[in-house]
């Protein structure tokens, strides 16, 4: 007897340190550096590291900035 799986269609709630660092624009390795530093939430899956979609992009917004000078950027 055979039991059928049933894969997720709709996006995962996880992402790899591949999707993570291609979303940021940086190298794998930034990301993995990243994570070693704890400076980003990380889930270890056995030896992958997996990445919460909602912790990735509350960590993007916590690193958000103001210009310095706000007559250059409006």
């Amino acid at each position: 007897m055979t039991y059928d799986i049933p894969l997720a269609r709709e996006p995962s709630e996880f992402l790899s340190a591949r999707d993570v660092a291609r979303y940021l624009g940086v190298a794998t390795v930034s990301v993995y550096r990243l994570a070693e530093r704890r400076a980003l939430p990380v889930y270890r899956v056995l030896r992958k590291l997996m990445f919460r979609r909602s912790d990735v992009l509350a960590w993007v917004e916590t690193k958000r900035t103001e210009p310095r000078d706000r007559t250059l950027w409006p």
